[in-house]
């Protein structure tokens, strides 16, 4: 059988309020027997390991998820920056884009 814990003992193992960790059921996901709320410990765990983000800096300092699951955190960065520059263009390429089917659609008409 699994090790179930009470919202009570999930609260002290996150160091957060119980109430917190009752709102966390839908996330880590929960056992409910007659109206008692359990969490599975190894719920607990894989919720723990999906949570973990490794420093900025790349090397043996970063933490590693022991399940083999978590993708490497990126901290954001895999993200292109966009400028004012690329909205404009983006904007440019919509009202000639706009400008030609508007064109086609006259001359359908004609």
């Amino acid at each position: 059988m699994a090790n179930l814990l009470t919202a009570k003992d999930l609260a002290e193992k996150l160091s957060i309020s119980q109430r917190k960790a009752y709102s966390l059921k839908s996330v880590i996901g929960h056992v409910q027997i007659e109206g008692n709320v359990r969490f599975e410990a190894s719920a607990v765990e894989a919720y723990i390991e999906s949570c973990k983000h490794s420093p900025l800096k790349k090397g043996k300092d970063g933490w590693e998820s022991q399940s083999g699951t978590a993708l490497p955190a990126t901290a954001g960065l895999s993200r292109k920056q966009v400028s004012a520059a690329d909205i404009s263009a983006l904007l440019e390429q919509k009202r000639k884009e706009k400008r030609e089917s508007e064109s086609a659609r006259t001359l359908r008409v004609d």
